[in-house]
């Protein structure tokens, strides 16, 4: 199949965002999920249990319904990850 990720290269930018940039979650809008790559890193990082998905952001619950035009969600480090990834 054409474009296969390794999964080193996906746990790899998991690593690159919650250890190297010390990021404390990582938000994930339609635009970003477009891309192949950082579907599958967040896939990965799901079933190995090293990220969780934390609260979505939705701009209706701020702007009030129909205002808004932003859905997102959010992925976090769970205690496991911490440890897989030498934070704690």
């Amino acid at each position: 199949m054409e474009n296969e990720f390794q999964k080193d290269e996906l746990e790899n930018s998991l690593r690159r965002a919650f250890v190297d940039k010390k990021a404390k979650i990582i938000i994930v809008d339609g635009q970003t999920l477009r891309s192949r790559f950082l579907r599958e890193s967040i896939s990965l990082g799901l079933e190995k249990g090293l990220i969780s998905q934390g609260e979505p952001i939705d701009e209706d619950e701020i702007l009030g319904k129909g205002a808004g035009q932003y859905y997102a969600l959010t992925y976090e480090l769970t205690k496991r990850g911490r440890e897989y990834f030498g934070i704690i």
